[in-house]
């Protein structure tokens, strides 16, 4: 996977291997940064705080500050996708732009002071079918992860029933491929 647009882009990422990971594609990433740069009235990317949630191997979030975003945190469970976050970050030389948090994503703790919150943009890409988006958002909310006004790109298998909950308003939905992409913005 390489990084598609900004000061790294063409600088390929590591992935986890086998089929828990599922990277969000290229064409959709391209699509969905378009839209971030120049779709959404009064909002930039520039000099945002960025949530990669269902982090992955981070593509999403190194994708955003490789366009100017200000800090990226990452969360995800599984200690060894954390390890191949951290080294994603040393080989773009991004060590000081993160924060890694290893958590169950749907019980998010609320965030400590140095941890670049709350943040303008976030990305949500869990697995798919297994019904972690609604309890994700809930607990992003409930826990003040989210500025006032943020964005959010949510990924899903396409067709895949969706309980959005209270204060989000949906933005815009496209479908690629087997993947279906919604951008929402928290309602304040």
């Amino acid at each position: 996977m390489k990084i598609i647009g900004g000061r790294h882009r063409g600088r390929k990422l590591q992935a986890p291997k086998g089929q828990t990971t599922r990277p969000t594609s290229a064409r959709a990433r391209e699509a969905v940064f378009n839209i971030l740069s120049h779709g959404i009235s009064g909002f930039t990317i520039v000099d945002v705080n960025v949530m990669d949630v269902f982090a992955g191997s981070g593509g999403l979030g190194f994708e955003a500050l490789s366009r100017g975003a200000r800090h990226c945190i990452f969360i995800e469970h599984k200690a060894a996708t954390i390890k191949i976050i951290s080294e994603n970050a040393a080989q773009l030389h991004e060590q000081d732009s993160i924060s890694l948090i290893k958590t169950d994503t749907r019980f998010l703790p609320p965030p400590s002071e140095d941890t670049n919150a709350p943040c303008g943009l976030f990305f949500l890409d869990p697995p798919y079918g297994k019904k972690f988006i609604e309890p994700t958002l809930n607990s992003l909310l409930q826990q003040n992860w989210l500025g006032p006004k943020a964005i959010g790109v949510v990924e899903y298998r396409a067709g895949e029933q969706i309980s959005w909950p209270a204060g989000f308003e949906i933005l815009q939905q496209k479908k690629y491929g087997a993947a279906e992409i919604t951008l929402i913005r928290r309602n304040d």
